[in-house]
């Protein structure tokens, strides 16, 4: 493993040990605060009776009857919930690319489109009609989303930012949480392997440069 991977996990490692420890300390000291998080809602995923009503949102009743500072204190919680999420997606990037090859602008937007997501879940929640609409104001717009990426593994940086302002737009933090924690490891331990990478070049050519016959003797069953 390169001192620079070595960075990362340890930088990760730290950040997530601080992020966990202040919202269970948060969550432990303050009960009532959790409702200003955007969580609560993967318990629907185990529930034996879902119900998938369009007319009701998905934070429905969270909140009620509270001021208007508790809902956008809530509407704040779930922004900087996704952002916090997506920032080691952005070190992780940075640490598994060259810095001449990686891309600033594909590094920006790993922290940036988690916003922009989790946004347009809160707006749209259950409402076919906002989504359409949504749809069309995008069509109409004439917004083109092209990126060049060299990497397939690039692709699932995006996705993954994707799905961490997603959660977060729905109040599944925890999920997204998982999710971040999961795929920043796994991405970084195949890296440090090396895995599926070939013989550098040089191993290529060194090997290519020996004769046969030696390569015959060296293989020789011995007598």
């Amino acid at each position: 493993m390169t001192k620079r991977l070595k960075s990362v996990y340890l930088k990760i490692t730290i950040y997530y040990i601080v992020a966990i420890g202040g919202l269970v300390s948060v969550f432990t000291y303050f009960p009532g605060f959790v409702d200003y998080f955007p969580v609560g809602t993967t318990e629907k995923l185990f529930s034996s009776t879902q119900s998938f009503e369009l007319q009701s949102t998905v934070h429905a009743g969270r909140l009620e009857g509270e001021s208007e500072l508790a809902h956008g204190l809530f509407f704040v919680m779930c922004f900087l919930s996704s952002i916090l999420l997506t920032i080691p997606l952005g070190c992780t990037y940075l640490g598994t690319h060259n810095p001449e090859k990686s891309n600033p602008s594909f590094a920006k937007s790993i922290i940036l489109l988690p916003i922009a997501v989790t946004g347009l879940v809160l707006i749209v929640q259950n409402s076919l009609a906002l989504a359409f609409g949504l749809a069309g104001i995008v069509a109409g717009a004439g917004i083109r989303f092209r990126t060049n990426m060299k990497e397939f593994t690039d692709t699932l940086f995006f996705l993954t930012s994707i799905g961490i302002g997603l959660s977060a737009g729905v109040g599944a933090l925890g999920l997204s949480l998982i999710m971040s924690l999961i795929f920043c490891y796994t991405i970084l331990t195949l890296y440090a392997i090396n895995y599926g990478e070939t013989a550098p070049a040089s191993e290529v050519e060194s090997v290519a440069a020996i004769p046969n016959s030696d390569r015959n003797d060296e293989t020789a069953p011995l007598a």
